[in-house]
């Protein structure tokens, strides 16, 4: 599960602002430094898998959260508590989970969700919302707290077989 939100996080970042997009705004804070952005944002349902996939990049920084509806077809004004990707095997619904990643002088920072929760202000053909996370770094053992809002996203539903394509993804 982090590898494929962390995967589309990665290829989101070829994408560019346009119109029609929402935007997210992202807040974190390491133990010795802080940082923001505002990115447009846009995101997709598969209802053969449930999953809607909130995307934003621009250049090396983006941010990425899967939400995962009690119901696959409809997304619920509501709390989705954020899980651990790497210990469950199967997502509980609601959930979400969440993945970010900016260049920070030499390297690569790419982060992965622990716990939190991802709320649910309005749903269905436009998203918006906010999110408290805890994340750990990939490649570095701190956690980062990362916080935010996303308002007006446009939720686009994928054409029949998208079921297929996130399969191959995990694995």
């Amino acid at each position: 599960m982090r590898r494929l939100l962390f995967l589309a996080c990665l290829g989101a970042a070829c994408s560019s602002a346009g119109a029609g997009k929402g935007e997210i705004r992202v807040a974190w804070q390491l133990p010795d430094r802080q940082g923001e952005f505002v990115l447009a944002a846009d995101a997709t349902l598969c209802r053969e898998t449930g999953m809607v996939e909130l995307l934003a990049a621009s250049g090396d920084t983006g941010v990425g959260i899967a939400l995962f509806p009690a119901d696959s077809a409809t997304v619920v004004p509501g709390a989705y508590p954020v899980f651990d990707g790497g210990t469950v095997l199967q997502e509980p619904r609601p959930g979400a989970n969440l993945a970010l990643r900016w260049f920070d002088r030499l390297t690569l920072e790419a982060f992965q969700a622990l716990n939190g929760e991802v709320l649910i202000d309005a749903g269905n053909a436009v998203l918006s919302g906010s999110f408290d996370v805890e994340s750990e770094g990939i490649e570095r053992s701190d956690s980062i707290r990362v916080s935010g809002r996303f308002s007006g996203v446009p939720l686009r539903e994928l054409a029949v077989g998208c079921g297929v394509t996130s399969k191959r993804n995990r694995t």
